[in-house]
Formats: structure tokens, C-alpha cells, sequence
């Protein structure tokens, strides 16, 4: 891209259409990421997540259908965050 970019730059001797292919072939690429972003922004907002909340979701979305209910569901959420920082959730795990 960036090779595109100089070639139209310091080009003198080329004709005129042919800059406008070596800046549009360098554009292409970030036009291209920009419109894929947008598209699944607006369509499916959830695949822009990392993969790290994606499965914190998913874990939280399980521990209510097994729960019932969010507010019941605190306490399972509490030890697992816990248990991934590596705090201690009760006192007999500081035993062991």
C-alpha cells in the first residue's frame, strides 16, 4: 500500500489515470476494513468483541439459565471472578 502511495507521488512521467489506479488500489484495503467494520457494527455488533468477553458472556448467560434468575446467579458470577484473579473466595481456600 504504502509503495502505491509513493509510486503516484513521485511519478512524474506517468499519465494521470494512472495515479488514479495506484491511489485507488491503495485506498482499497482501508476502504474495504472500514466498510466490513461498519457492516457488522450495525449487523452483528457482538463479533467486534475479544474473544475474552465473548466467553465471559457466554459463561454469564449459562450461569443464568441454570440459575433462573440474574439476582440468584450474583454469587456463582462473584467466586468464578474471583477464582480467575486468584483471590480466594472463602476461608477454607486460603488453607489450602
Amino acid at each position: 500500500m504504502p509503495s502505491l502511495l509513493l509510486a503516484a507521488y513521485f511519478a512524474d512521467t506517468v499519465p494521470s489515470w494512472l495515479l488514479v489506479v495506484f491511489v485507488a488500489f491503495a485506498a482499497a484495503p482501508v476502504c474495504t476494513t472500514l466498510l466490513a467494520f461498519a457492516y457488522f457494527a450495525l449487523t452483528a455488533p457482538g463479533r467486534l468483541q475479544s474473544e475474552d468477553y465473548q466467553i465471559k458472556a457466554r459463561l454469564l448467560d449459562t450461569i443464568i439459565q441454570e440459575k433462573g434468575s440474574l439476582l440468584e446467579a450474583g454469587r456463582s458470577v462473584e467466586l468464578i471472578s474471583k477464582r480467575q484473579s486468584g483471590v480466594p473466595a472463602n476461608k477454607s481456600e486460603e488453607v489450602q
